[in-house]
């Protein structure tokens, strides 16, 4: 077997292959095999091989604001030396893990994240897994970095001030994803010392989709970080909004600030919508903004615990959604509910039938589950969510959503047609079955 297969194989078809083995889940292995075949591939092989880097803390990292812990101490100082030279440019994602019960004072410093990332020329990337951030930097270390920005597993920022510097630390970031498991520590006096001093980095241009699942981080988003955000340049949001007779009263302003920042880009809204069970206050409706929104395509909608307080708030969104000017109205393509279970459901089907004309080309798509973990829906479920949108159901404009390629997913009457033709299959199957059966048992008989 030769060893250079650049005559064989096109480069292109070597890149390919090469890309899909990097896409595997034990790929390291597959990867450093790739590198033993040629010089050629080593070359084309060994980015991918360190496309992923991670950092874990130890329990005796400690740091501060102008000193790193070790363990990032020493991944900087690789990627400083001559090997890390060769791979630096390669890494593309790059996570730090940290404890989850760190005490205060112990963590990652922001400075020293700040300058490892400076190593980084091609990273897209910066997940912070269980990590938490301390100290804090200014406008001199923001930099041409990552791309996106996401908290998992209980990330954690030891102060408001702290988050505000992290989120502004690339300038070309385009995606934060903040869960509700995420945590700010400390307080803002909004306005006060926590307030950007006149030296605070330039607006950020490209931010495109921002997830918020934490009500907290929301209040300190909207109301000390947006200013920093472009106007008019999200095309996607995704929050969390706690509908309750608090909450309402509250006025939404949160919520409400983000969204209208957004009125003229905004594409897709996703709003994720729970209650308590025992709410049944009808508080009137405070507007999210919407009216404002002239470019919305898809609004998505996750129900939990519907109560008579959400479902107030439902129909009010919608007369705020449907009772914009016609031609931002017409835009509307999707709107997406999500729901474990069909009662949550309660009430939507007449208020959208009254709003959704014959002219409006709007569909509703049903999908069980969260929007950030979807759950099978069997042929009960989907009965049971048909049951819950009679009126829709009868105008044919329901479909069951395909979350993994965004896709608008089967209509209902395709999906029943697939149960009956299961059914079917089932039946002959059980035939041929029985058919064998019988012809055994006569050979049995002539046997005897």
């Amino acid at each position: 077997m030769s060893h250079n297969l650049a005559p064989t194989l096109p480069q292109e078809l070597c890149d390919m292959v090469i890309d899909q083995l990097s896409s595997l889940r034990k790929r390291r292995g597959a990867l450093t095999r790739c590198c033993l075949v040629s010089k050629a591939w080593l070359h084309r092989a060994r980015p991918y091989a360190f496309r992923r880097a991670k950092v874990i803390t130890r329990k005796a990292d400690r740091a501060t604001d102008e000193s790193p812990g070790p363990s990032l101490r020493g991944f900087a100082a690789f990627l400083a030396s001559a090997s890390g030279a060769t791979v630096r440019a390669s890494i593309m994602v790059f996570t730090i893990y940290g404890e989850y019960n760190a005490p205060p004072g112990r963590g990652v410093s922001l400075l020293s994240l700040a300058s490892t990332l400076a190593l980084l020329p091609c990273l897209d990337t910066l997940a912070l897994k269980g990590a938490r951030i301390v100290g804090l930097i200014d406008w001199r270390h923001v930099m041409p970095s990552f791309k996106t920005l996401t908290f998992e597993d209980f990330a954690k920022v030891e102060g408001p001030d702290t988050f505000l510097r992290l989120i502004s630390l690339s300038l070309r970031l385009e995606s934060v994803d903040i869960p509700r498991s995420a945590k700010v520590f400390g307080r803002c006096d909004f306005g006060g010392d926590c307030a950007w001093p006149t030296w605070s980095p330039p607006k950020c241009t490209s931010l495109r989709n921002l997830t918020i699942h934490n009500v907290d981080i929301l209040d300190i988003f909207a109301r000390e970080t947006i200013f920093k955000i472009q106007q008019d340049t999200l095309t996607s949001i995704s929050l969390e909004v706690p509908v309750t007779a608090w909450s309402m009263r509250d006025d939404m302003q949160s919520p409400r600030e983000l969204i209208s920042h957004a009125a003229l880009s905004l594409e897709h809204l996703s709003l994720w919508l729970h209650s308590s069970s025992d709410d049944d206050t009808g508080t009137p409706y405070p507007g999210l903004g919407l009216a404002a929104c002239s470019s919305l395509v898809t609004l998505e909608l996750e129900l939990s615990f519907t109560s008579v307080c959400l479902q107030a708030f439902v129909c009010g969104l919608l007369d705020e959604l449907f009772g914009r000017a016609p031609e931002h109205a017409c835009k509307l393509r999707r709107i997406i509910l999500w729901a474990y279970q069909a009662e949550d459901l309660a009430g939507i089907d007449t208020a959208l039938d009254a709003h959704i004309s014959g002219e409006t080309p709007v569909r509703v798509g049903l999908a069980r589950g969260s929007m950030r973990a979807q759950a099978g829906m069997s042929p009960q479920d989907r009965n049971a969510f048909i049951q819950a949108m009679p009126r829709l159901g009868a105008r044919g404009l329901l479909y069951v959503y395909a979350d993994e390629d965004k896709s608008p997913g089967a209509s209902l009457g395709a999906c029943a047609r697939e149960d009956e033709e299961d059914v079917d299959d089932e039946s002959l199957e059980e035939t041929d079955g029985d058919r064998q059966e019988n012809t055994d048992n006569e050979e049995r008989k002539l046997d005897d």
